[in-house]
């Protein structure tokens, strides 16, 4: 849903619902991401992101937001495993619950499951056979595929997704 409110820009995404923005190069739309996810500071106005404002409830908003950046963010030097265990941490979820990345809470109809997410992402996007080797061993393919299984970490309501089929 796109419109005006209150003379203003907005646009809702009802839950469940998959929203595209797209735009030619240098139309603005990674802008709107960098923006959204305060990467860069907006000039003016505010952007709420599942009720949460960018400009003062940021941690929230990164809390509710998983992102898979146009160009990967990872280090050559680690592997799949170790990183799904960095990201988890820095989404917050406590080192006892990640066991090396292999449980992390999510919840499901107000139920708290413990999953296998480490065997679960590597299964979903074919990263078994690369899980224990640096990523600088990678193929950009897997690269990506990476960058999604780092996005879906703690299974956020929002995936913002730059340039997915780069």
């Amino acid at each position: 849903m796109y419109g005006w409110r209150f003379g203003k820009h907005f646009i809702g995404v009802k839950q469940g619902e998959n929203f595209c923005l797209l735009g030619i190069n240098g139309s603005g739309s990674s802008t709107i991401f960098k923006m959204l996810t305060e990467e860069i500071s907006m000039t003016n106005g505010n952007a709420f992101v599942n009720n949460y404002s960018v400009i003062k409830q940021l941690n929230s908003v990164h809390q509710n937001l998983g992102y898979y950046p146009q160009f990967d963010a990872l280090d050559s030097l680690l592997t799949v495993r170790k990183h799904l265990y960095f990201y988890a941490r820095l989404r917050g979820i406590k080192r006892k619950n990640i066991s090396f990345v292999k449980y992390v809470h999510i919840k499901i109809s107000m139920n708290t499951l413990l999953i296998d997410i480490t065997e679960r992402l590597l299964k979903r996007l074919d990263l078994t056979l690369w899980a224990d080797r640096p990523v600088k061993q990678y193929s950009s393919g897997n690269k990506r595929k990476l960058s999604t299984a780092v996005s879906l970490i703690g299974n956020p309501p929002i995936v913002f997704m730059g340039e997915a089929i780069s």
